[in-house]
């Protein structure tokens, strides 16, 4: 799931012809559109929640595709990711660098 078809990107970006409600859903005026954009950030931590399954723990949300509140979750979500991976993984290079059975001191 590493490449996006056009119409995944287009509703992504909130762009005409991917939810089919044409130009509410990218200027955010329809009466539903608080609705669709809380359904494409559910669809970028799905992706994420694959990602991470499938064990590539690199994986990071894209904040750039939001605006507002909806960025901020999904930059909040990259700093949970970081924290909580990259000591896991400074961990892991450290215990690579040191010589098996012998001590560090």
């Amino acid at each position: 799931m590493a490449t996006q078809t056009a119409k995944e990107k287009r509703k992504l970006n909130g762009e005409a012809g991917a939810s089919g409600n044409g130009d509410r859903a990218r200027t955010g005026s329809g009466p539903r559109s608080g609705d669709n954009k809380v359904l494409l950030v559910s669809h970028e931590i799905t992706r994420l929640l694959e990602a991470s399954r499938d064990g590539r723990l690199t994986e990071r949300g894209r904040p750039d595709q939001f605006d507002g509140v909806y960025r901020e979750m999904v930059e909040g979500i990259n700093s949970m990711l970081d924290a909580i991976l990259l000591p896991s993984a400074k961990a892991t290079a450290s215990s690579r660098k040191s010589p098996v059975g012998r001590s560090t001191n």
